[in-house]
């Protein structure tokens, strides 16, 4: 299935992620958004889901700045976070049972 549109409708409307939780799988986290949409991503460099959990507990906006569909899967730049750099993971997959 494609991302794009999917991605592009998170990214015009700017919905908001609303959680993440622990994954199927150590290293993957379930994302979900505001409007429902819920997906497993993974960090692209170490400490990129905390700097995620570290904003929302601190009731921050953090929504998508933008995003490259490549190879691997969709990777996504998320706007708002802690810390200097963007908050950048890869989209592994669509949430599914544990």
């Amino acid at each position: 299935m494609s991302w794009g549109l999917p991605l592009a409708t998170l990214l015009s409307r700017r919905v908001p992620v609303r959680g993440l939780e622990p994954g199927p799988v150590t290293g993957v986290g379930r994302m979900r958004w505001g409007d429902g949409t819920v997906m497993l991503v993974a960090a692209t460099r170490p400490g990129e889901l905390s700097r995620v959990l570290r904003t929302l507990a601190t009731r921050r906006s953090l929504t998508l700045a933008g995003y490259e569909l490549g190879e691997d899967g969709p990777l996504l730049t998320l706007h708002g976070a802690t810390g200097r750099e963007p908050v950048r993971v890869i989209v592994v997959g669509r949430d599914q049972p544990d």
